[in-house]
This record gives structure tokens, sequence and C-alpha cells, in this order.
């Protein structure tokens, strides 16, 4: 799987239609859905690691720059949001692969990484390096479809930065970049 790391800025109308392709397979949502949802969340500041094999996008994940506080400690932090894999080509260590990047993007960034899980993925997490977070995790509202309450809280820290105090999160920046998005079928319409 060829990886590659980009801002929202330059993903172009191809990738992001790509993207909500392929997104649709696990959030099965009306397409104009999926375009809106896009438009209006993902902002300037997010990256987006998308996973090809030949020319087809069959893996994407988005990382979001954000602020934890740990007491009187600022920890910088990369959310991991929107984990997926082509359907037809689960099981097969692409997942694996595309958190490795992610991995590689959070350490080269100098921030530690968090997301939210059902139970049920934990253990596939643990294989990439991820960890359970033992300390509460309270969101920013504006965070709340990233860190939603009621999932399992997992961190990729390979400094050690997080403590057992309670992690507060939010996100400075997150404008979301429509008017800078191109989307072949928002346009079309």
């Amino acid at each position: 799987m060829r990886l590659e790391l980009l801002d929202t800025d330059v993903l172009g109308g191809e990738r992001i239609d790509a993207i909500i392709a392929l997104k649709s397979q696990h959030w099965p949502y009306p397409r104009d859905s999926q375009v809106e949802w896009f438009a209006q969340h993902v902002a300037a500041s997010d990256r987006h690691l998308l996973g090809w094999k030949d020319d087809t996008l069959i893996g994407y994940l988005r990382i979001v720059r954000a602020d934890g506080m740990q007491g009187l400690r600022m920890v910088p932090l990369a959310l991991v949001d929107t984990v997926c894999i082509d359907r037809a080509c689960q099981g097969k260590t692409f997942g694996v692969a595309l958190m490795a990047g992610a991995n590689r993007a959070i350490r080269d960034s100098g921030r530690v990484g968090l997301l939210a899980c059902a139970r049920h993925l934990v253990t596939f997490y643990a294989r990439c390096d991820w960890t359970s977070l033992s300390s509460s995790v309270e969101a920013t509202s504006d965070l709340a479809g990233i860190l939603p309450g009621g999932n399992t809280f997992l961190v990729y820290d390979p400094t050690t930065r997080l403590t057992q105090a309670p992690l507060h999160v939010s996100a400075p920046d997150r404008t979301p970049a429509a008017r800078n998005l191109r989307c072949p079928s928002r346009d079309a319409s």
C-alpha cells in the first residue's frame, strides 16, 4: 500500500471524491450527506492519510490537531478519526500499515495520538502500538463527534508525556475548510 499524507487544502476534488466513496462503505449515508459532512467538519488544519493500492483508495484516516491539558501542563495532541479500510481489503494488514503511517506522522509532529473506538476494536489498535488511556478525557463540544463519550480512549504516546491526571481536550482552529474544498459531486449540483 502506498501512503500519502496531505493537508486539507491540497486534497483536490478527485481525492475527496475517493475518500467519500470509501467512507460510504462504513457510514452508509447518501452521497450528498457525506459531501456536506466533509465540507462542514473538515478543517484547513486537518491532515489526511490516504492508502492506495494501485490507483484505488483502500485506506483513509484523518488527523486533527488539538491541545490537551493535564493540570497546568499543555500536551500537543493528534486526534485520529475516521479510520477505514475498503471492505474488500480488510484482514490483509492494510489497516496495520495505515496505522503505522499515522504513528509515524504523529511521532514526526511531536504530538501524542488520541483516538476513541468501540471496545471490539481495542485489540486491533493494541497491535498498532496504541494503549488504553487510564485517565478520563473531557473534550470540548466541537470535538464530541471525534471523541464521543462511551467509547474506549486509546493513546499513542512514544514519549510518555501523559500522566494519570484527567485530560482536557480542545482544538483551537476548527474552521471548516468548505470554501476551499472542491468536490466534483458537490460542484455538479
